[in-house]
Order: C-alpha cells, then sequence, then structure tokens
C-alpha cells in the first residue's frame, strides 16, 4: 500500500472508528436501560466487539470495500424492548435478583446473536436474498415508522428513567438541566443541519463538538466525573474485566424459561436484521452507483453475527451512514475499516477512559435524532407519495407496533396488504377479450364458400381469451361471463394463455360450466393451457377429455376445429367444378385437363421456401399448412392452413417470385397442379379459360386479404 493510501486509509478509519464507538454507546444505553445501567460496562463492551467483528468480517467479505457494520437502530430498538421484558420478568428488583438478571439477559443477548447470524447466513446461502425485497411497502414503512418510535421512547427513557408515558411532572423536574439542553440542543442541530447539508461528516462533527462542549462545560462547573456518572451525565468507566461471553456466564442463575418465554422477539429480531441488511445494501446501491450482491452480503452479516454472538457481542448489521463516512471520509481500500476496527480496540485496551467522556445526553439527542428521522421519512414525507388507503395502512402498522411490538405489527400488516392485494386483484379485468365466429378466425385459409357459411353461423362459436390469476376471487367473474354467452352458441372457447394460475374455487366453476354445456350439446374447447395448468385442473377432478369438452395447444387450433364443425354441418363442396361456377361442364373439364393430380403424403414437404414459384396447386382433398423458416422444419406457430378448395403458391406464380414460404401436408393430400408452361400454353389455346382460372384466383386473393384486414381490426 503506497503511503497517500496507508494516509487517507487511516483518516477514514479514524473518523468512523469514532463514530461507531458513539453509536454503540448510545445503543448501548438503550439496551441496558435505567434497570440495568450500573452493568452498562457488560454491554458496551459485548457492542464494540460485535463491531469490531462486523467491520472486520465486511472488510474480507462484503461487495462493497468501504462497508461498515456493528449495532444499528433497528435491532437495538428491539433488543432494548426485549431486554425491558425479561427485566420485567423477575418482577421487584433486588440486590440479589441481579445474580439472575445479567446472565440471563447476556445469554439472552448472545442467543440471539448466534441464531439471528444462522438464519441470515442460510437465507444468504440458499440465495434468497431478494424475496424480502418484495415486502410490501406499507408494512416496511410501518416497521420503521414503528421502530422510530420506539427508538424515541428509548432515547426518553434514557434521559427520564421511564418511558413518555410514565412520566410525571416530579421527574421532568429532576432532570439536570444540562441533560436537557444537550439531549435536545443536539436533536435539533442534527435535524437542522442534515436537512440543509448532505455532507456524511455533518453527524461525526457534530457529535464531537457536543462532546467537547460537553466535557467543557462540566470542567467550567467543576462537576467531576464521579458527580457526573452519579447524576446521569456520563456513561461508566470501560473494564476489560467485565467482558462477558458464552464461556464465562454463570449458566446455573440463567432463567432458560424468561429467555423461551420472548423467544418471538427471535423471530422479530432475525425480520428486523434481514431487513435492516437489505435497506442498507439497496441504499448504497443507490448512492454509490455500485452494484453488489445481496446474498453475499447477508451471508457476510450471518458469519459476524455468529462469530460476534460466539466472542460475547451483540446482534449487528451493515451500516448505511458509517460505510458512507467511510467512503466520503477518503476510504480507497478495505484496510480503512480494519483500521477503524484496530482503532477501537486501542482504545479499549488502552485509553478505556476516553470512552467514558461520551455524554449521556449528546447520545441521548443522537438516538432521538435518529428515531425522528425515521417518523419524519416514513410517516410524513410519503404521505403524498402512496394512495391514501396504502397511507393509513402505514400509520396502522405503526401504531400497532408501538403498542404491541413488532411481530403482531408486521404480522397484521402483512394480512392487512395480502387482503387489500386480493380484492383488488378479483377486481382486475379476468376476460381480456370476448369475440365469435363472425370476428375472429382461425389461420385456416377458407374458400368464399366456407367463409360465406362462417358469416351466417359465427355466432355459432362463442369465445373468451382470459388472463391473470383464476382465484376464489374471480371464479364468479368467469361463471358470470358464462352466463352472458348467446343461447345460440353450439361452441364454446377459453383460451388460458394469459392465466398463470387456477385455485380450485375456479377449477369448480369450470366443473360447473362443463355440466351445464354438456346438458345444452354444446362443445367446450380449452386452448393455451400450460402443462401446470392442466395438471392443476386434472389433481382438482375435472377431466380434460370426453365428448363434451376438448383441449388444443393454442387458440388458432381451437378455432380451426369450431369452424370445421360449423363448416361440416352445411355440407359445403369445395370442389374444382363448384368453384369453377361461371363454366359448364365441358368447360371445366377442359381446363382440369391442364392440370396435373398429385398426392402428398401426410408430413411431406409439398415445396421448399427460396425456389422458384413456377407451379400453382388446387387442393382436391386434405389440409396443407404454411411455415416460416428452416426449410426442411416446421416452426411451432404456422403461418396459413389451407383446406379443400383452395389454391396454393399463386402470388410467386403470376409474379415471378421466389417461394417465400414452405409447404407440408398435415394429412394425406390429394392436388391438382399447373405448370407455368402449361398455363401458357392454356393462354395461347384458350383465353376465356384462362381468364375464368385468374378469376378465380382473384377472388381467392381478396378472401385472404379481407381475412387479413379482419384480424388487423381485431387486434389493434
Amino acid at each position: 500500500m503506497s503511503k497517500s493510501r496507508l494516509v487517507s486509509d487511516t483518516l477514514a478509519g479514524s473518523m468512523c472508528a469514532i463514530m461507531t464507538i458513539a453509536y454503540s454507546g448510545g445503543f448501548s444505553t438503550l439496551i441496558v436501560g435505567s434497570a440495568l445501567a450500573p452493568y452498562y460496562n457488560l454491554v458496551i463492551i459485548s457492542a464494540l466487539l460485535s463491531a469490531c467483528v462486523a467491520i472486520l468480517t465486511l472488510s474480507f467479505f462484503s461487495s462493497f470495500k468501504f462497508a461498515m457494520g456493528g449495532p444499528d437502530s433497528n435491532p437495538s430498538a428491539i433488543l432494548a424492548v426485549s431486554v425491558a421484558g425479561i427485566v420485567a420478568n423477575f418482577g421487584e428488583l433486588s440486590p440479589t435478583k441481579y445474580k439472575e438478571i445479567i446472565p440471563t439477559v447476556m445469554a439472552f443477548l448472545f442467543i440471539l446473536s448466534i441464531s439471528s447470524g444462522l438464519v441470515v447466513y442460510l437465507v444468504g446461502k440458499f440465495k434468497w436474498g431478494n424475496y424480502f425485497r418484495a415486502i410490501p411497502y406499507q408494512v416496511l414503512g410501518g416497521f420503521l415508522g414503528g421502530t422510530g418510535c420506539m427508538l424515541i421512547n428509548g432515547s426518553w427513557k434514557m434521559l427520564m428513567g421511564v418511558s413518555l408515558l410514565e412520566t410525571t411532572h416530579t421527574l421532568l423536574m429532576s432532570v439536570p438541566a444540562l441533560a436537557w439542553i444537550f439531549s435536545v440542543g443536539v436533536c435539533s442541530l442534527l435535524l437542522i443541519a442534515t436537512k440543509f447539508w448532505k455532507h456524511s461528516l455533518i453527524i461525526p462533527a457534530i457529535i464531537l463538538l457536543a462532546a467537547g462542549a460537553f466535557n467543557l462545560v462540566l470542567s467550567l462547573q467543576h462537576i467531576s466525573y464521579q458527580q457526573a456518572v452519579s447524576e446521569n451525565l456520563l456513561l461508566q468507566s470501560i473494564h476489560l474485566e467485565s467482558w462477558s461471553n458464552p464461556f464465562n456466564l454463570d449458566y446455573k442463575f440463567i432463567r432458560w424459561d424468561f429467555i423461551l418465554h420472548h423467544w418471538s422477539d427471535c423471530f422479530a429480531l432475525m425480520l428486523v436484521v434481514i431487513i435492516s441488511i437489505v435497506l442498507n445494501v439497496s441504499s448504497l446501491e443507490s448512492v454509490t452507483g455500485l452494484d453488489s450482491d445481496f446474498d453475499a452480503e447477508l451471508r457476510s452479516m450471518g458469519i459476524a453475527n455468529v462469530l460476534g454472538g460466539i466472542l460475547g457481542g451483540i446482534v449487528s448489521v451493515n451500516s448505511f451512514n458509517r460505510s458512507l463516512l467511510n467512503l466520503k471520509s477518503g476510504a480507497l481500500t478495505r484496510w480503512a475499516s480494519r483500521i477503524a476496527a484496530l482503532i477501537i480496540i486501542l482504545l479499549v485496551v488502552l485509553f478505556p477512559s476516553l470512552i467514558s467522556r461520551l455524554p449521556k445526553p449528546v447520545l441521548t439527542g443522537l438516538l432521538l435524532y435518529l428515531g425522528i428521522s425515521l417518523i419524519v421519512r416514513w410517516l410524513f414525507s410519503v404521505r403524498n407519495e402512496m394512495p391514501v388507503a396504502d397511507f393509513l395502512i402505514l400509520i396502522f402498522i405503526t401504531v400497532v407496533i408501538s403498542i404491541f411490538g413488532i411481530v403482531p405489527g408486521v404480522l397484521i400488516g402483512i394480512i392487512i396488504t395480502a387482503g387489500t392485494f386480493l380484492v383488488s386483484l378479483s377486481k382486475s379485468p379476468l376476460i381480456n377479450s370476448r369475440f365469435s365466429g363472425h370476428v375472429r378466425h382461425s389461420n385456416v385459409q377458407r374458400s368464399r364458400l366456407e367463409l360465406e357459411q362462417l358469416a351466417l353461423y359465427g355466432d355459432h362459436i362463442q369465445g373468451a381469451t382470459l388472463q391473470g390469476n383464476l382465484f376464489f376471487g374471480t371464479a364468479s367473474i368467469l361463471y358470470s361471463e358464462f352466463k352472458t354467452i348467446p343461447q345460440s352458441a353450439k361452441i364454446i372457447l377459453f383460451d388460458f394463455e394469459k392465466c398463470t394460475a387456477i385455485d380450485l374455487s375456479s377449477v369448480n366453476v369450470l366443473k360447473k360450466i362443463s355440466r351445464l354445456s354438456e346438458e345444452q350439446g354444446n362443445q367446450l374447447i380449452f386452448t393455451g393451457l400450460s402443462s401446470v395448468l392442466t395438471n392443476r385442473i386434472e389433481s382438482c377432478g375435472l377431466r380434460l377429455s370426453g365428448a363434451y369438452i376438448a383441449v388444443y395447444s393454442d387458440l388458432d387450433h381451437g378455432l380451426e376445429v369450431a369452424e370445421t364443425k360449423i363448416i361440416n354441418t352445411s355440407k359445403l363442396h369445395n370442389s374444382f367444378t363448384d368453384l369453377m361456377s361461371e363454366l359448364d361442364s365441358n368447360e371445366v373439364k377442359t381446363l382440369k385437363s391442364y392440370f396435373t393430380e398429385c398426392t402428398v403424403k401426410s408430413g411431406e414437404m409439398l415445396c421448399k421456401e427460396g425456389e422458384i414459384s413456377d407451379e400453382l396447386y388446387f387442393i382436391v382433398e386434405g389440409k396443407v399448412t404454411v411455415y416460416v423458416g428452416k426449410s426442411n422444419q416446421k416452426t411451432n406457430h404456422r403461418l396459413r392452413t389451407y383446406h379443400d378448395g383452395a389454391y396454393l403458391g399463386e402470388m410467386g406464380f403470376f409474379t415471378n417470385e421466389i417461394r417465400s414460404a414452405s409447404l407440408f401436408a398435415e394429412v394425406d393430400t390429394r392436388l391438382l397442379r399447373i405448370s407455368k408452361n402449361e398455363y401458357d400454353a392454356l393462354r395461347r389455346e384458350n383465353i376465356k379459360l384462362a381468364s375464368a382460372l385468374q378469376h378465380c384466383v382473384i377472388i381467392s386473393l381478396a378472401t385472404r386479404l379481407r381475412q387479413a384486414n379482419d384480424a388487423l381490426t381485431l387486434f389493434t
């Protein structure tokens, strides 16, 4: 490492070390509360230890080379509530009870760190990190707003010794004026300064200046360190012999029943840790423009929390503010973070008295600022960014969390948002489009007589394309749509291509529709069913085969079957003679003599894309499909299919262009074929017959053009 890089990393690391100590001190004070204030040493050492472990772990494994971590506001707010709950379980406090309280609380903190670390690591290991980014915005906002309320209440307890609701006039008057001035002053100064200046050094500068000013005031007023500690103005001195870890706990005094009683706090903390990590990573990506691996960050913090818990640390997460401070302070390599951890260790070991000079009111003001910032951001700034209903849900979740805790608030929030989502989903249009045989046709080229028949009986074909999720909220809509189908319908189509899922309620509706269709003698056709939907429908008891129900791969083939059924009922004839109705029988016989009859087996190629188009075909009996793509391979989507009475290859035949598509026989097919030479002979020998043939081809082309226009109108 070059000298300039070392200097830059050292300066950045020093600044981050100071801020980490300040935050750790504030969160430790929040966690111990007033009841455990004499044992502050235990938690501050655990907080600083976990911060060092988190910083060092991130310096090796994080996607960001400037990443910092340690105790943070969201997990600390939950820890404060949990610790207060455990202390309350012991009832009225006495000196003898602390022999049980302290080991129980410390064991609880270590268990939370290790268990949270394991869960966070596994979430990253199995690459589930992105799922937590899909948490509803209202739940996320309510959770952060509720955390802000918990931080405000916690900072108030740091100042007063009791919560906001328990505060009395006597207690208000008992707090030293110096504590009020610096707590409120630091909070106000941070709120104002960060509103007008976005520099990352603003917060550490204010904390350092406030700490220096506070100690100066103590000196000018001749207030000793011991007196300041007794008046709750300064933190207790740190002693390394107070280091508590899983290997030196007095396990015989631990109340495991109290720890088990707060198992839900562990669940809440795991959720908070994961969300905090995801939020901090997203924020760093947004501000720096760098990409990261969410799962790698989760694995890193999982390792850090497991190691921290084993060594005697508390829950920690990556920190957006401290990471950004590290970057803005000039961190050039990962050594800046490692230097910060080294400085913290040196201060704790060699100069613990410096840490104890951090004024408690200054830390109280810092926590109060963090709580107010969360509330301003998530309860006020977003009120114009989201619908009123969503904002009210956010407020409700915040209130529930503030009164009943994180777990009930988050669970109720998820239930409410899930319910509102289902309601809105049930209101979304299930039917993408409705159609009849009059307006929608398959990609089968029909003769003029067949089209006339479809125009006459098109209302016998009725269909709908469905979309989205078919579930209990939309099942009734599906049945209502079925009931509106005209009674003239003989064939009913439902296209499922745009459907993504189906539940039992919707399958039961399909069963009912199938039964009613069978009673009315109608044909029911399902198209576009995926394998997942097919398996789901059949597993719910609806057979997708039978005399009155059929399934086809797509709507095009379903329409083809429906049209063919309608046409077959009219017993139309599409022979060469029928289409040449303007000629008498002898003239038709003469014209046919210029054609050659041929047969193409099912699956064989009739003509190849790219060949010279020197032959015109007429289908006597069979079916031919046009495919565009490789000349020796069919594509999945047919361009057009031709039945009896259709002409093929007429465009290239008359324009002398090469063939633009390949033709395959779908079944054994008989055709009449006329070559260029034979057609030229026809024109020389009998211009009337040649004109009649041209006229018939023109009618065929006009029919195709009209079909194409109808299809274009339908989809635009």
